[in-house]
């Protein structure tokens, strides 16, 4: 399977800001994306626990995942104390983490929603919660169409309130799971909420087939955020982090993994 990633920020923002985070891992033949949800405390490290932990096998969707809320809990209440030095050697009372620290005592903390595949030769399986979906495209004489959108919401029902794994308490949502083969001519690709909106808009339109040869057109980071602008600008995709994983059958059942351009690199790199 020949597999390319690549990652983006909202307009105005910087990779820095990002809440979106993707793993491949070649060896478990994993993938996954998550979606912090920006509204929420440290939703990028909550995004990148659920996925690491996910694609190293470590857990999956429902296994437990109070050890995932503890780690994430550690980093927050280790992020508390270092800002709360930081205002004591400032000497600075608007400084202090008011905010962070009455969230953390009242239990609040991170959203994600999350879409994880695994691989058995070319057959998958796949759990989905939230707005963070796994596409499948079927190309049939020379057009490319969306056979399928699959998200945790019935009628794949997009709004401002997805289905999502919390950092402290219950998942909100049923986290949905499927199963399918990837098959010659076949390529499935897992989106974040900008690019599953505009897919379930456009699916059975004039536009889809153009639509989806420009993304799988994409080699390049530069190519990556020069499509996402055009998206944005002519075809009225939301301004959000934007992820997209594009997975194509060959002749071999493993990972070759074409192009990754990791949020760490992306912000090294910025």
């Amino acid at each position: 399977m020949k597999i390319r990633g690549f990652i983006t920020h909202k307009c105005a923002e910087r990779y820095s800001d990002c809440a979106d985070y993707f793993s491949i891992d070649a060896k478990t033949k994993k993938i996954a994306v998550s979606d912090g949800i920006s509204q929420s405390i440290m939703p990028l490290e909550w995004a990148k626990i659920l996925s690491s932990k996910f694609t190293s096998g470590i857990w999956s969707p429902g296994d437990d995942i109070a050890p995932l809320q503890k780690i994430w809990q550690n980093e927050a209440n280790q992020f508390l104390d270092e800002q709360k030095k930081d205002a004591e050697k400032k000497d600075a009372d608007k400084a202090y983490p008011w905010m962070l620290e009455n969230c953390l005592e009242a239990n609040e903390g991170a959203g994600a929603t999350f879409c994880g595949i695994t691989f058995k030769d070319f057959n998958w399986d796949a759990a989905i919660l939230g707005d963070s979906c796994l596409v499948s495209v079927k190309k049939k004489n020379g057009s490319f169409n969306i056979e399928q959108i699959y998200s945790s919401k019935e009628n794949n029902h997009f709004d401002n309130n997805p289905d999502y794994f919390d950092s402290f308490n219950n998942t909100v949502g049923n986290l949905k799971t499927r199963k399918g083969q990837l098959k010659k001519n076949d390529v499935l690709m897992i989106v974040t909420d900008p690019f599953s909106e505009l897919l379930e808009r456009i699916k059975n339109t004039e536009e889809e087939n153009s639509i989806i040869r420009k993304i799988l057109t994409v080699q390049s980071q530069d190519e990556y955020c020069a499509l996402v602008d055009e998206l944005r600008n002519q075809y009225q995709m939301h301004d959000d982090d934007s992820t997209l994983i594009i997975i194509e059958h060959d002749k071999n059942g493993n990972f070759s993994i074409k192009y990754e351009m990791t949020l760490e690199e992306a912000i090294e790199n910025e």
